[in-house]
């Protein structure tokens, strides 16, 4: 019987379905966490590891939202991990690196969209702050309440900020020859997002920190150790239930051999003297023999006769017979009401066909009413009085109304 999970390790089934979640949402959304802990401002050799951390702690909370709000959530985190003081590019915080023989992650070739973005936040968001709130706005889809709670700042000082910051954009040469704010934005996020080697490399990194399930018991029986023990197992289950090798057959002993002793010779003995035979005495007379007269038997009937009152006897109970005539009741009694000179046909075949039948009563009463709406009501009358029976009785009653 398994044994209940402990109360701060979630169950195998709930730490594998959060396991494929978090998987999942990486698969959407590390490449723009990975933009937005860029445009944070973190150190490059710090981004990797800032994102792995986002996962990480994304990791620690048992719901994980939907996919509509899954990108603002994580980059809340971000920023949460990206603004710590024991974070910024200390790579002793952070051995994960240094187990997996990595170097210093590398940033993908940035487009000249990038480039003009950051030099248009250094000119007109100097702060960390009013980065970040840009950031968050324009790549994260943050409120300007969200921000307000995620930076502890006034939300109308936020609105403010952006209003001039997102005007400055609008306005510039270089940002309107490249389409515009959201080609810029578009321009400087694409890099990140298009990097799959990148991706298959940070999601393996992920695997590897997070908390393994317990195998199942599948999953145990498929590892070598397993199967070998199994296999031991099945030998000695073989072994225990092999029968036993038959007993030895006892050796039969011939029995011993006796020679027979020659018995002494017979003694002579004198034939018999020839005993005198009496006269021969005259037979008594024999009486009289007699014979038993068989009683005379009265004259059977022909076997002809006999075989026809059975075959009918057998054919007035026969199913099948049974089957047929009441089919032919039954088409008498629905041609009653349209034709009944049609339903008398009927009853005057089966009377024909089956005299002796057990349905005598249903032919009478069909005959009965088929005659009053004939109107023949001596010969209905007739039919009820010869039949003698209270349901053929009442169908003259109610088919012969005067």
């Amino acid at each position: 019987m398994p044994t209940p999970a402990s109360p701060l390790r979630p169950a195998p089934a709930e730490l594998a379905a959060r396991r494929r979640r978090l998987l999942a949402l990486h698969r959407r959304h590390a490449g723009r966490v990975r933009a937005l802990v860029y445009w944070f401002g973190a150190e490059l050799e710090a981004i990797d590891d800032a994102v792995l951390q986002t996962f990480l702690l994304a990791d620690r909370h048992a719901r994980t939202p939907s996919d509509a709000s899954a990108l603002p959530w994580l980059a809340r985190l971000a920023w949460r991990v990206t603004s710590r003081s024991d974070h910024p590019g200390r790579s002793d915080h952070d051995d994960t690196r240094c187990h997996a023989g990595e170097s210093t992650p590398a940033i993908p070739v940035l487009p000249p969209a990038a480039d003009l973005l950051a030099r248009l936040l250094a000119v007109h968001a100097p702060s960390h702050e009013q980065r970040a709130a840009f950031i968050l706005a324009e790549l994260a889809g943050l409120s300007v309440p969200a921000l307000a709670v995620v930076l502890g700042r006034e939300p109308d000082v936020l609105r403010g900020e952006l209003t001039r910051l997102r005007r400055a954009l609008a306005d510039d040469r270089e940002v309107l020859a490249l389409g515009g704010p959201r080609a810029l934005l578009l321009g400087s996020l694409t890099p990140f997002v298009a990097d799959p080697e990148w991706q298959r490399r940070h999601a393996a990194r992920l695997i590897a920190r997070l908390p393994r399930p317990a195998p199942s018991l599948a999953d145990t029986l498929r590892r070598p150790p397993a199967i070998l023990a199994l296999g031991l197992a099945a030998i000695a289950v073989l072994l225990l239930l092999r029968p036993a090798p038959p007993a030895p057959r006892p050796r039969l002993v011939p029995p011993p051999v006796v020679r027979a002793t020659p018995l002494p010779p017979a003694p002579v003995v004198a034939p018999p003297l020839p005993v005198p035979v009496p006269p021969a005495m005259s037979p008594e007379p024999a009486s009289p023999v007699r014979v038993a007269r068989k009683p005379t038997r009265r004259p059977a009937r022909p076997a002809r006769d006999r075989l026809a009152e059975r075959e009918q006897l057998a054919k007035a109970r026969d199913p099948g017979a049974i089957i047929i005539e009441l089919e032919m009741i039954g088409a008498g009694r629905k041609a009653l009401a349209q034709n009944p000179r049609q339903a008398l046909a009927y009853a005057e075949q089966h009377a024909r066909d089956y005299p002796q039948s057990q349905l005598a009563t249903q032919r009478a009463e069909l005959r009965v009413r088929a005659l009053c709406a004939l109107g023949r009501r001596d010969e209905a009358r007739s039919e009820a009085n010869r039949a003698q029976v209270p349901r053929v009785q009442d169908a003259l009653r109610e088919a012969c109304k005067p």
